[in-house]
Order: structure tokens, then C-alpha cells, then sequence
């Protein structure tokens, strides 16, 4: 696979679908939000996470029916990397209509404690649930079909570091392996869990706090023959180095192939960033995809700046204004704070980057939507 790869932007045959022995990796993310979906060549297809578009459907399925693809028999797994709720939002509906994929979870949404805990208090959830109430959900569904096909289990299967989770029957040099989170991360996690217990807000409701840093989020490689796909999901540093991306790099078990794309993590944050990573898991000069988040200022200049220096090919899915919230009157303001509402201001549309590859050949960037050169975003908030 070469290191120096000749980007190209296009955007005008987003319903092409991919040769059959095309790799793709597709990222959507509006200013709020993230999904992928993967081909790794013969119809195996994946979901990894899932965002909202513009119609308010899951951003992979509106894609996938534009490709024709067959939701029931060519979607292999629905990965659900994490629970916030920017990358679980419609993962729900995801999983109803790729009702023969198995889905799959990190090791410490799949515990014991975490399950009872989605059980104990799926009625009682306040609608701001980051996650919680999709996650739920997507337990119903699996729990009504395993009822329905009479099994005594759920097609739920857990990610942890260093496992493989898909090899293809017909290729084995086609896998797909979790590198995070690690064991300690996931022990942290479900101590956690029992801080999470749903505290008395008003009037009777409760609402489940996520925990704030991504520990236990999973981050993927994906691989065919010698191409490797680095995805980082919203995985965050940690203060012990048996997790995060440190547990990571000096992982012995994980397969070394170094991967000539990443999506860049927690939308290219500091406490997502791993000198190592960059250096001994990516080949120079990779594809770099960044996915924004409005809301926390990510990425900033210095992150923008810092992605930008460690590559030539980033982008991101969507530009971020640094247009200031209309101020509202005081009055207004302090009614909308008692009514429990808050106004959010939203991307009209989604972004998209697409890279597409085959062996032997240098992979093909397309930009659809919003999606722009992380280069611009730089510049669009200096200006």
C-alpha cells in the first residue's frame, strides 16, 4: 500500500455503489452527531455508530437504500461504539431493518450491571437520556427477536481490546478487530454504573448522567489484505496508560498493520491525541477524517492545526461558524430555563467524506454535503 496518496474531490455520484472488490469508508457528521459505514469488498457491509440527517432519518440507512444495498442480508454488524447520544441517535431503527446483523456493544454496555440497570429503569426515563432511552430500545428489539426465533440469547456481542470480531468465511485477510477498551477501562466503567442510578429530578422523573470521558468507547481496525482502516470512535486518553490509546499502542496482541486511513477521535480533541498513534500505527501522510461537535468548540484552531501538521489529507464533515447564539431578552431567557427547553442551533445539512480503494491502487476522497478540508475549517474561524 503506498504512503503518499493522491486525494481527489468530487460529489457528483454519491448513489454510485463500490465494485465488488472495493474497500469504502464512508463518514457522515453534521455540527452535531457521527456514523460510518464500512465495505470491506463481496457485500459485507457495517454500521458503526449512527447520526441523524436532514430529514431526521439515520444518516447510513438514508445512504445504503441510495446505494441499493439490502439492508436484511448485506449488513454483517451494527456497531455501537459508545453512548452518547451524537453517535447512538436512530441506531434503533439501524437495528429493526438490518434485522439480520449482529450487533455489537462495548464490553462494559454489554455488563451485567449496566443491562439491570437499562431494565430497572427504561420507564422511568427523562427524555434527555444521552443515549440511555436508544440504547433501550435497541435491547427491545433484540430481546422481541430472540422471543420470536426461540432463542435463549441475544445476538449481542461485546467488544474489548484485541479481540476480532468479523472475519469474512470466504477471505480471511478480511477482519475486523476492537482494540479498545481495555479491561481496566471497563472495571472503572461499571463502578461507575452505580453512580449513574437515576436520581430524583421533578415530578417523579429520572435521568441517567453519562459519564464524561470516553474510556470505554471502541476503536476498530479494519483490514483487507494489507490496506488497515483506523477507527477512533469518541476513545479518549486516560490518567492510567492500561487504557486509552496508550493501552493501545503498546498493545502486543493487536494486529501491526499500519492503516493508511483513521478517523481521528472525539472530534480531534487534545485528550484524544496520541503522538504514538500517529507514529507507529498510521502510514505517513494518511487519510484523516474529523467529525465536528458544535457545541464543545471541537475541533479548535489548535486541534485543526495540530491534525493538519501530522497530515495532507484531513478533512472534516462539516464547517463550524463561530457565530455567537442570538441573545434572547431576559424574560425570555429565564422562561425557557424554567420550562426545561433548550434551543440548539443545527446544520441544515449533513456532511459526508467517502474514500474508496482497491488493491494495489491509490484510494479516491469524495466530498459530499458540507463536508470540506479540515484546512478550511481553520481558516473559516480565523476568519
Amino acid at each position: 500500500m503506498p504512503t503518499n496518496f493522491d486525494n481527489s474531490s468530487a460529489g457528483n455520484d454519491v448513489a454510485l455503489p463500490p465494485d465488488i472488490d472495493e474497500i469504502e469508508v464512508s463518514v457522515f457528521g453534521p455540527i452535531y452527531g457521527e456514523a460510518i459505514v464500512l465495505h470491506l469488498g463481496n457485500q459485507n457491509w457495517f454500521i458503526v455508530d449512527s447520526c441523524l440527517d436532514i430529514n431526521r432519518n439515520p444518516a447510513p440507512l438514508s445512504y445504503l437504500k441510495k446505494l441499493n444495498v439490502n439492508l436484511a442480508e448485506d449488513i454483517k454488524q451494527i456497531i455501537v461504539s459508545h453512548w452518547h447520544d451524537d453517535h447512538i441517535r436512530g441506531i434503533s431503527q439501524i437495528v429493526e431493518e438490518c434485522h439480520r446483523a449482529e450487533v455489537v456493544c462495548t464490553e462494559a454496555l454489554g455488563s451485567t450491571e449496566f443491562l439491570q440497570m437499562i431494565k430497572s429503569f427504561r420507564i422511568n426515563l427523562f427524555q434527555e437520556t444521552t443515549g440511555i432511552d436508544e440504547f433501550a430500545r435497541v435491547m427491545q428489539i433484540l430481546e422481541k427477536r430472540a422471543i420470536q426465533e426461540k432463542r435463549n440469547h441475544l445476538l449481542l456481542k461485546r467488544a474489548i481490546s484485541d479481540r476480532l470480531l468479523w472475519k469474512d468465511p470466504q477471505n480471511s485477510d478480511r477482519c475486523i478487530h476492537s482494540l479498545s477498551p481495555s479491561d481496566t477501562a471497563v472495571l472503572s466503567a461499571n463502578l461507575d454504573f452505580k453512580s449513574l442510578l437515576p436520581k430524583e429530578d421533578r415530578r417523579g422523573c429520572f435521568r441517567l448522567m453519562p459519564y464524561k470521558k470516553n474510556w470505554c468507547a471502541i476503536a476498530l481496525l479494519a483490514t483487507y489484505g494489507d490496506i488497515g482502516i483506523l477507527l477512533g470512535s469518541d476513545l479518549e486518553e486516560t490518567p492510567n496508560p492500561s487504557g486509552g490509546w496508550t493501552a493501545i499502542v503498546n498493545s502486543h496482541l493487536r494486529p501491526q498493520l499500519k492503516a493508511f486511513l483513521y478517523k481521528v477521535p472525539h472530534h480531534g480533541s487534545k485528550t484524544a491525541h496520541n503522538n504514538d498513534v500517529w507514529r507507529l500505527m498510521l502510514h505517513r501522510n494518511p487519510i484523516a477524517v474529523v467529525t465536528p461537535l458544535a457545541r464543545s468548540g471541537l475541533p479548535s484552531p489548535s486541534d485543526v492545526e495540530r491534525i493538519c501538521s501530522q497530515t495532507e489529507n484531513a478533512f472534516c464533515t462539516a464547517p463550524i461558524t463561530n457565530k455567537r447564539s442570538r441573545k434572547r431578552p431576559h424574560a425570555v431567557e429565564k422562561t425557557l430555563r424554567e420550562s426545561g427547553i433548550t434551543i440548539k442551533r443545527i446544520n441544515t445539512e449533513s456532511g459526508h467524506v467517502r474514500v474508496r480503494v482497491k488493491m494495489g491502487e491509490d484510494p479516491k476522497t469524495e466530498l459530499f454535503g458540507q463536508a470540506i478540508p479540515l484546512i478550511n475549517v481553520y481558516n473559516q474561524k480565523l476568519g
